[in-house]
């Protein structure tokens, strides 16, 4: 049976150590209500009422939701970032027990922290309000979410693997488009699909065999190659967001 509740999803961004101080607030619509994000520091809150059936579906779709545009900001930034939850907090909208209050019910998730370097505020706040920019884009076109995962998920591997990795957030665009020959044609990524198509080929070890021919040799990446792959694949995937934001318009415009 559904019910409608107001939810607070209490976290934190990582790694903690490179969330530089300050404030920021978010505010954004979805299509199944508002929802407001304030970040302080690495501290995140995520609020919004929603009607629903499995608690387990809201903690989920939250997670993934606010990782998505987390992960958007790795394109200006570089760094990969996860949301964990600690705590959550949820009000029933209709009256429950015998006295007729809603009374909020709280649980806590632990997690493992670990920090490094702080960056410029300035730089983070940004980044986050291109996340935010994106989510509608995201909503609206699961494989430009999916491909935003895969790039931050490639930030947070060796060198060696990194291409791999990228080459699969691009294989989301091409399913999106219809393959790489059509991906290339609409977005003229060329040179850039190449680029990390090569260096995935190069770096292939273990068992990341899906993009080398068997008789590859596998090649240590430098730092410059893993820095043109990520390079490449922003370029892509910011072309791939604006085509998104396009079609979208144009859907809403024929509603």
């Amino acid at each position: 049976m559904s019910k409608t509740s107001w939810f607070k999803f209490i976290g934190e961004i990582l790694p903690k150590g490179e969330i530089p101080p300050g404030k920021a607030g978010y505010s954004l619509n979805r299509t199944k209500g508002s929802v407001s994000i304030d970040v302080e520091g690495s501290n995140i809150t995520v609020g919004f009422v929603t009607s629903y059936e499995s608690f387990e579906d809201v903690f989920y779709e939250t997670v993934e939701f606010v990782q998505s545009f987390l992960s958007v900001q790795s394109l200006q930034t570089g760094l990969p970032l996860s949301f964990v939850v600690h705590e959550w907090v949820e009000t029933p909208l209709e009256p429950i027990g015998t006295d007729g209050v809603s009374h909020p019910v709280r649980g806590k998730v632990y997690r493992e922290n670990r920090g490094a370097q702080i960056m410029p505020a300035e730089v983070f706040t940004f980044a986050l309000a291109e996340g935010i920019r994106w989510a509608e884009d995201m909503e609206w076109n699961p494989f430009l979410r999916r491909a935003m995962l895969d790039f931050n998920f490639a930030l947070q591997h060796p060198a060696n693997d990194v291409p791999i990795y990228l080459y699969r957030s691009i294989e989301s665009a091409q399913i999106f488009f219809g393959g790489e020959a059509a991906l290339i044609k609409s977005l003229g990524v060329k040179n850039q699909v190449k680029i990390v198509k090569r260096l995935a080929d190069d770096a292939q070890s273990g068992l990341h065999v899906r993009h080398a021919a068997k008789t590859a040799e596998i090649r240590k990446l430098s730092d410059d190659d893993v820095i043109k792959a990520v390079a490449a694949t922003r370029e892509i995937l910011n072309k791939f967001q604006m085509e998104t934001w396009s079609r979208r318009i144009r859907e809403n415009a024929t509603d």
